[in-house]
């Protein structure tokens, strides 16, 4: 295994992901990601996935630059965030040690308007008890529980809003 590697200000500068949360919003404070803490990719800090998820359905999918179906299924996520606006939290989590790989990857995807975080040590599935595979995505419903977890790729912008709307009950 590698060891984890946080990469400097310049390169979360360079990114220009936004930021993991929005400090005006309370957390959701129950279910059991709520208290789950992430290294947040735009800045450097960390802070709970609950502070992140503010009370709206969240999704999280958990990947890794290593991954293929990931990295074909990152820019889908992205598209159906922006269709999806304000109405759910879209969250990516890159599960391998290095920042720097996750970096490069979601630069090379031109992966810029989703919510980053790095979960190297994979709380998230030993939490919940989720199989070890990737991708993996979590559909969290606002009061905090897990309405599914889903172990396949999800290949397009419709497929992703499809289960939001399955899972979450949110169509855009």
């Amino acid at each position: 295994d590698e060891p984890h590697t946080v990469v400097d200000a310049g390169t979360r500068a360079t990114a220009d992901l936004p930021a993991c949360r929005d400090s005006a919003a309370p957390a959701t404070t129950t279910g059991p990601v709520a208290g789950l803490m992430v290294r947040c990719m735009d800045d450097g800090s960390t802070t709970t996935l609950g502070k992140i998820q503010a009370g709206k359905p969240m999704v999280v999918n958990m990947w890794a630059y290593w991954c293929e179906p990931c990295r074909r299924e990152l820019p889908a996520i992205q598209d159906a965030a922006a269709t999806l606006g304000d109405d759910v939290r879209v969250v990516i989590s890159h599960t391998d040690p290095s920042e720097t790989k996750g970096f490069d990857t979601l630069g090379a995807l031109g992966i810029d308007e989703l919510v980053s975080v790095s979960d190297h040590d994979e709380e998230l599935p030993t939490v919940l008890g989720a199989p070890p595979v990737l991708p993996l995505t979590l559909f969290v419903r606002a009061d905090g529980t897990v309405a599914h977890v889903l172990v396949q790729p999800m290949d397009s912008e419709q497929d992703v809003l499809d289960a939001v709307a399955e899972h979450l009950g949110v169509t855009a």
